[in-house]
């Protein structure tokens, strides 16, 4: 379980960069992608969290791990929103409690937010 909340925090982190990254370039959909980064920075605080209880210290980005330069942002952020969903599945399955709820939840909001960058996606004719 450790392995999969690791790789939710740094999923987590690296969808955060990209939608700011994206926030800046993008007049169209502002205060969707405001609200999405805002939800994201919860999500980091809240898995950061659920580590600290875990294994009793914050997680640590690894040292040298960058956003890497991508020319389209937003299938990008699409392909981290489909590995969330299935990093918060698997995280549901062995959490209990409001752990567990949360894990729920962050999963139905992946899968929103993928159908909300699939949307972009179709209306800019990346696809």
């Amino acid at each position: 379980m450790l392995h999969t909340l690791e790789q939710a925090i740094e999923t987590t982190w690296m969808t955060l960069q990209f939608a700011q990254l994206l926030l800046e370039k993008s007049e169209e959909q502002k205060q969707q992608l405001t609200s999405y980064v805002q939800k994201e920075q919860k999500h980091l605080d809240l898995w950061q969290y659920t580590y600290f209880l875990v294994k009793g210290t914050y997680y640590e980005k690894k040292l040298g791990y960058n956003v890497p330069l991508a020319g389209d942002i937003v299938p990008t952020i699409l392909l981290y929103e489909m590995k969330k969903a299935m990093l918060y599945y698997e995280l549901a399955k062995v959490l209990s409690g409001a752990q567990k709820y949360a894990a729920e939840r962050a999963l139905q909001q992946a899968l929103e937010h993928s159908s909300f960058f699939l949307t972009i996606m179709q209306a800019e004719n990346v696809l």
